[in-house]
């Protein structure tokens, strides 16, 4: 009896492993599917992983590999034999169209600006995602009128999108921006602008970058450097305002800022402390990732006051 269930659980693990798909063996299922149905090759740009819990359901993106490129979706499903269920070729297509109508009409103008890779497709109505090679500064009107300019131009294009996806020099994550037919001013956009808390501390960074410039200045000459150098961002930066400290658009709470190096005795950071206490723009926290030291200079007011845990 237990060789019997033996044998059968051999079986089972046998036919499971044959039955298993490699990665490039559903690739190759995509890139035959869309060959077959629309003549074309692909570029796979994303893939999402095997889903267990909805029978094997996954998307993959791809761009077509045609004189107008066209970013679209095929639909998988099954857990070891997977087989495509459908696609939104046809329909990203007309946008593609749309999309490459625009850029030709505009692409002086839009390279002048410094928009790139504008790209329409259809999500809730019709969407349009760019690169712009800069910040945008929410303390500079020049800043905020290129992409108010941007904005118009999108529009005045029949059909006009509903919605941007907007990926920036410094910001992690893209601005995305809904109803543009209601952004058609400064003060709206900025209104909104305000309330993405990653944009206010490039904007504030910008503005005051001489000011976050003497800091650096200032740290090096006491022995330590800004752990990710003169930087402001959702990651590795080296100077950032969390939310709970922005205040009608300042970072009055203070920033956290991010220092590596140096000495770490309690003297020389205390003369840390008083240097950083002096300066213009509030820092309310040094933190030494590398070696676990934590400051908050409100609570220092003496080299005894400064706790070193590594003690």
């Amino acid at each position: 009896m237990r060789n019997r269930i033996a044998f059968w659980l051999i079986l089972v693990l046998l036919f499971s492993l044959s039955a298993c798909e490699s990665e490039n063996d559903v690739d190759q299922i995509v890139r035959d599917y869309v060959k077959k149905e629309y003549g074309i090759g692909v570029t796979i740009k994303k893939r999402e992983d095997v889903n267990e819990g909805n029978m094997g359901e996954r998307t993959f993106v791809l761009k077509s590999k045609e004189e107008i490129p066209v970013t679209f979706e095929v639909h998988l499903k099954g857990l070891f034999s997977s087989r495509v269920t459908g696609d939104d070729y046809q329909k990203q297509k007309k946008a593609a169209i749309l999309g490459n109508k625009f850029w030709n009409v505009n692409k002086s103008e839009l390279e002048m600006l410094g928009f790139h890779d504008v790209e329409f497709s259809f999500a809730e109505g019709l969407h349009v995602s760019s690169i712009y090679e800069k910040d945008i500064n929410l303390y500079d009107d020049k800043s905020v009128s290129t992409l108010i300019h941007f904005i118009g131009l999108l529009n005045a294009y029949n059909p006009s999108p509903d919605s941007l996806t907007l990926k920036t020099k410094s910001l992690d994550f893209p601005i995305e921006l809904l109803g543009l037919s209601r952004l058609s001013d400064k003060e709206t956009l900025k209104a909104v602008l305000f309330n993405d808390y990653n944009i206010v501390n490039v904007s504030l960074f910008q503005r005051d970058y001489d000011k976050f410039k003497a800091i650096e200045e200032g740290v090096e000459k006491r022995g330590y450097q800004l752990e990710f150098g003169l930087t402001v961002g959702a990651y590795d930066q080296s100077f950032y305002c969390f939310k709970e400290n922005l205040n009608n658009r300042e970072c009055n709470g203070g920033y956290t800022v991010g220092l590596k190096g140096g000495k770490s005795d309690r003297e020389t950071l205390f003369d840390l402390v008083l240097f950083l206490k002096s300066q213009p723009i509030r820092i309310s926290n040094v933190a030494f990732h590398d070696r676990g030291i934590y400051l908050k200079l409100d609570d220092i007011n003496s080299p005894q006051q400064i706790v070193i845990e590594s003690e």
